[in-house]
């Protein structure tokens, strides 16, 4: 069983090392690493290209205009993200 306690949980811009003692002459040694549970992957390389350093402006001057004048665009494609996202992100058994 798994012990909550004792998961890693990450957030963007998290760092973490992971050091094992597994005994041994490291050079007769053969390691696999096995994860479970899910991810939920932050950002692609892909979006980077659209960083709108003005639109970041915006929102951080005038929160509530800023997010007034996204949001029927955001709404227009809203339910075709989220099917894209949840079809893409997670393995089907």
């Amino acid at each position: 069983m798994i012990d909550p306690a004792r998961v890693l949980v990450t957030l963007p811009g998290d760092c973490a090392t992971l050091v094992y003692d597994v005994g041994g002459d490291p050079e007769d040694l053969a390691i696999f690493l096995e994860s479970r549970g899910y991810y939920l992957e932050w950002i692609r390389e892909s979006w980077l290209a659209e960083e709108d350093p003005s639109a970041v402006a915006k929102i951080l001057l005038s929160p509530r205009r800023a997010l007034r004048r996204m949001a029927p665009a955001f709404k227009a494609t809203e339910a075709e993200m989220e099917a894209v996202f949840w079809s893409s992100k997670y393995a089907r058994p």
